[in-house]
Formats: structure tokens, sequence, C-alpha cells
């Protein structure tokens, strides 16, 4: 083997590409061409911030950061839902309010709040929201998981 294709071969070992490799190689042996060419190594495809392939041209860290941002108010609103009281709310005249959340309800009576867990309940005043906050509760979780993997 030449000396020529030694310099090349090496260079290819090295990552460069076949056309880099053969400038070079000319550069230094003006007579230079490639012997039949061996296959070229496979290029290892490098990850940008872990999400998306490296490109020329391309800013895939200005689209990863927009998919992280878009992620994390997802969550933020999935974690509002899961803690606060809102899912049903509802007036009774001027100055009564009830408002249902996943785990607990608080009725407001002439500015008087009260909160209470469905656990607290009887089943003539709350059947069936214990479990059916529970099944939300789970579900939300999920997404959570589902979102942040």
């Amino acid at each position: 083997m030449s000396s020529a294709q030694e310099y090349y071969d090496t260079l290819i070992a090295q990552g460069h590409t076949s056309e880099q490799s053969i400038v070079s190689t000319q550069q230094h042996f003006p007579s230079f061409s490639p012997a039949a060419a061996m296959p070229a190594a496979p290029q290892p495809v490098v990850l940008m911030d872990g999400m998306v392939p490296a490109s020329s041209g391309d800013t895939p860290g200005a689209i990863n950061r927009v998919a992280l941002g878009l992620t994390t108010v997802a969550i933020t609103m999935i974690f509002i839902a899961m803690f606060s009281n809102s899912w049903m709310t509802g007036e009774y005249g001027d100055e009564s309010t009830i408002s249902f959340g996943l785990s607990e309800f608080e009725a407001v009576f002439d500015g008087d709040p009260d909160s209470q867990t469905y656990d607290d309940c009887n089943e003539d005043e709350c059947p069936d929201m214990d479990s059916a906050g529970l099944t939300g509760m789970i579900f939300l979780w999920i997404a959570v998981a589902a979102a942040i993997c």
C-alpha cells in the first residue's frame, strides 16, 4: 500500500468524509487517486441537546427550547388542575358558593369557608365523588409521566 493510500485511510479512520480525505491527500500527494473505495465507516448521528439530529443550517437548539417550554407549561397546567378546587362550581344566592376539586370540596356560606375531603362526606351528600376524583387524579399523573418521558 502506498503512503498516499495510508494517509487517506488514516483520515477516513479519523472520521473525515471521503471527499475531505481525497482533497487533503491530494494536497500532500498531487497524483493521488483513491484505490478501490473501501466502504466508509458510518458517521455517527450527533444529537444536539438530546432531541433533534444535527444538520447544517438548522437551529435545533431553538426548536428544543420551544419544545421544553411547551412541555413545562403543559406540566404546570396539569399540576394546577390537580390541586385546585375549580373542577365544578355552583352558586346559591349572592353569598354562597361551592367548589369541587379532585380530592376535596369547599363550601362558602355567607362568607364563611368550609373545606372537606370526600372521605368525610356521607353517601347522600357526595356519592361517587371520591372515586371520580381519584380516577381523574390517576389520569393526570399518567399525563405528567408521559409529558416528562
